[in-house]
Formats: C-alpha cells, sequence, structure tokens
C-alpha cells in the first residue's frame, strides 16, 4: 500500500445503522457493475440484499475509509451448522474501483480475517468467481479454494483454516 494512501478500519459486532447507508449502498453497486461480476445491480436491489445482511445474527463488518471518503466494505458472518465446527462467512468483500490495486483488499481480507480468529471459529469461507482477480488476492492470503466452480457458473467457495 502507498504511503500516501492513508486508510482507516472501523470494525463493528452489530450494524452501524438498522440499514445500510447511501455510501455502502453506491459502493457495492459500483464494485459490482464492473468486470469481472458485470452484475445487473440496482441501487433498491443491493440495499435489499444488504439490509439481509445487516440482519444476519453474529453480524460483522469493517469498513475502510480513506480520509473521508468510504473505499472498502466488509460484511460477515459467523455461521453455525450442527456437526460442524463453526466458520465465518464473508459475504461481501470489495473495494471502489477507483482505490483498487492499492493494496486496500489485502489490507481489507486481513483485517476481516482477524476479526473472525476472535470469533473462535475453525475457518473463513467465501463464495468468488474462479480465476478472477479476487481469487488471486484471496489465495495471496491463504485462502484455498474447496469446491470446484458450480455448473454453469465460475463460483467457488475458498477456505482459510485458522
Amino acid at each position: 500500500m502507498k504511503q500516501a494512501d492513508a486508510i482507516t478500519f472501523f470494525t463493528f459486532d452489530r450494524p452501524p445503522t438498522p440499514t445500510p447507508s447511501r455510501s455502502v449502498v453506491h459502493l457495492v453497486v459500483r464494485a459490482f457493475r464492473l468486470p469481472p461480476w458485470n452484475e445487473n445491480l440496482t441501487i433498491p436491489k443491493a440495499r435489499y440484499i444488504l439490509k439481509e445482511e445487516y440482519a444476519k445474527p453474529y453480524f460483522q463488518a469493517v469498513f475502510v475509509y480513506r480520509y473521508c471518503a468510504l473505499v472498502g466494505v466488509a460484511l460477515a458472518a459467523k455461521k453455525i451448522i450442527s456437526g460442524i465446527k463453526p466458520h465465518f462467512w464473508i459475504n461481501t468483500l470489495c473495494v471502489d474501483p477507483a482505490f483498487q490495486g492499492r493494496g486496500i483488499g489485502g489490507a481489507l481480507t486481513r483485517k476481516i480475517v482477524e476479526v473472525a480468529r476472535a470469533q473462535s471459529v475453525e475457518s473463513v469461507r467465501l463464495s468468488t468467481m474462479a480465476g478472477s482477480p479476487a481469487a488471486a488476492l484471496y489465495e495471496k492470503v491463504g485462502f484455498e479454494p474447496i469446491s470446484l466452480p458450480r455448473m454453469g457458473t465460475r463460483q467457488q467457495v475458498m477456505r482459510l483454516r485458522l
């Protein structure tokens, strides 16, 4: 990360507001409308999806600011499934496209993993597009693919054992 890119992390164990802020919604839409994702994500659809994430039990969030501007967000939750050790699932992790390539995504990923370690879970998991820049970033942090891409899609699950 360049020295000029001074960033600040804010971590929350519950939503800072009952609904996602405008800046969070717009950041997610900007990030996921671009390749390789090319999501047909509208502001109302993103607000709805994020509101559902905010309502999950064991919610965790990390927001990244550069000076006063939101440039990255990670939303995750601890998952407890009968018969399986608890794990941490990253639902959303994105960086503003204007700030990508500066190390913010890697720093954000490491920060949410740090949050997960404090939750006493076996692993951190996420779903991403196989062969994407995001998958390469997660591999650099130590994630490994644990599933083949689903039929008709490039989505795969990745895991980092803690």
